[in-house]
């Protein structure tokens, strides 16, 4: 896949002028890089308000597990390529190396608790290969740590913890089914007093003020910001470039968990 987008990226590069649009793709999301919520997170934590982040815990999880609709059935499969860690995964570990930056290196394991799912409409059974337990372990760029677990056929959620050595941001998703593109994120934000951490609840966190984050909104954000970058001449939209850097990261995870072995980005 990844070599198919080089590729890819290397003759759209050379010939994109003749194409009524720049190489790029509109994808929904709350993270963009003009998005005000993406920006108040990384403005609190590039300038040292939670001092030098330590480590980051994330946690995805959907319903779908041993049963499926008729519509979804295709994400069972891996030779299909819509699977857990592609979508799910895929958009929730690029909120995560948009906010800290790309990982260094991992480790991950990967386990298909289920081989087969129910078709809901129809009450048959179809074949399922793709893994509905992810867990990523590794090390980012900056240093701090990293810990992933994206898991289906649980209560459906999304939550991000960061660690920084004086103070946590907490980024939830309220009404989740699992897609943390699909908005509706608040973020919370404790201090530590005296810069000394303690076990405190949750009425010490106080919660960022949250923009409109429907899925209507967020499409239609991407689509005039795309539209902006056609008639401008700017790279605001994600490009392909983004796309390659971020199925280099869902490979290097497979491969890790297909050998075992930790592997450097």
């Amino acid at each position: 896949m990844i070599q198919e987008i080089k590729v890819s990226l290397e003759i759209l590069l050379k010939n994109w002028r003749c194409l009524p649009i720049k190489p790029a793709f509109i994808m929904p999301s709350v993270f963009r890089p003009d998005n005000p919520l993406s920006s108040k997170i990384k403005q609190r934590i590039e300038s040292g308000e939670l001092g030098r982040v330590l480590s980051c815990n994330m946690r995805l999880s959907t319903t779908r597990g041993s049963v499926t609709s008729r519509d979804s059935s295709y994400l069972l499969k891996e030779e299909n390529g819509a699977t857990l860690l592609a979508i799910n995964g895929g958009h929730s570990l690029d909120v995560l190396c948009r906010l800290l930056g790309d990982f260094k290196e991992l480790s991950a394991i990967m386990i298909c608790n289920y081989n087969e799912a129910v078709v809901l409409e129809t009450f048959e059974k179809v074949a399922k290969d793709a893994a509905d337990q992810i867990m990523v372990e590794g090390m980012l760029r900056s240093g701090a740590s990293a810990s992933v677990h994206i898991q289906d056929g649980t209560y459906p959620g999304f939550q991000m913890d960061i660690y920084g050595e004086k103070g946590m941001l907490q980024l939830k998703q309220q009404h989740s089914v699992g897609h943390v593109q699909f908005g509706n994120l608040q973020v919370y934000q404790t201090l530590y007093a005296s810069g000394i951490p303690a076990a405190l609840d949750d009425k010490h966190f106080t919660a960022l003020p949250a923009e409109e984050e429907s899925m209507k909104f967020l499409v239609s954000k991407a689509q005039e910001r795309f539209a902006a970058d056609i008639l401008g001449g700017t790279y605001f939209s994600p490009s392909f470039h983004d796309a390659a850097r971020l199925h280099r990261l869902l490979e290097t995870i497979e491969l890790a968990a297909a050998t075992g072995i930790r592997q450097e980005l």
